[in-house]
């Protein structure tokens, strides 16, 4: 009862955040336990984001939540599109067993000239549950957003 409960307050308040987020997308990564999720960023300040997603496989529900307190853009040549962010967070794998993780991050994003963003990330993560704990050093995962509102 009690994960129920926990699991319905994280899914209403992932989904609050969604509906304010201002980018949307999927994110796809083979290194997981999941390999897919959805996921949004909202800009909270000049360089600073909230990057999230919830993710769904046969038996696990999983959520990300990523303070990214460095997001800035370089140039490649003339190319002003691009942009690196770092952060850190936590993660909720909610299954037979729950499972809490503290994240980092690093990774670049593209900015088209219409309204799409892709990615690619660096997202290794320390798991601990009731059993062990273990630093899963994978993590790698390309994304995609639509980009609903321009920072």
């Amino acid at each position: 009862m009690r994960k129920q409960c926990m699991l319905s307050v994280v899914v209403v308040l992932c989904l609050t955040w969604a509906a304010q987020a201002q980018e949307l997308g999927i994110r796809l990564s083979p290194s997981n336990s999941v390999s897919s999720a959805v996921e949004g960023a909202l800009n909270i300040g000049e360089a600073m984001r909230l990057h999230g997603d919830v993710a769904f496989s046969n038996d696990v529900v999983g959520f990300d939540v990523l303070y990214d307190f460095f997001y800035s853009p370089f140039r490649i040549g003339d190319c002003a599109n691009f942009m690196w962010y770092a952060g850190v967070g936590g993660a909720l794998y909610v299954s037979n067993d729950s499972e809490f993780g503290i994240s980092m991050e690093i990774g670049v994003d593209y900015r088209f000239d219409f309204p799409l963003v892709v990615g690619v990330d660096y997202r290794p993560t320390y798991w601990v549950d009731e059993y062990d704990n273990v630093f899963n050093i994978g993590g790698f995962s390309l994304m995609a957003r639509y980009v609903m509102r321009k920072r």
